[in-house]
């Protein structure tokens, strides 16, 4: 998800932001196509990468 409204709005009250972003799945972006996001596969990316981030 974006971190950009919430990053705006710190930003609005002058707090200082560090934003890091951890890619999980590729975006389905064309209708005909016949990959799906799957939740089951982010959460196991999410469990990868984790590691590397620690």
């Amino acid at each position: 998800m974006s971190t950009v409204p919430e990053v705006v709005v710190a930003r609005h009250c002058n707090m200082r932001v560090f934003g890091l972003s951890l890619i999980t799945n590729k975006v389905v972006t064309d209708y005909d196509s016949t990959e799906r996001a799957n939740h089951e596969e982010v959460l196991q990316t999410t469990r990868m990468r984790t590691e590397d981030l620690q």
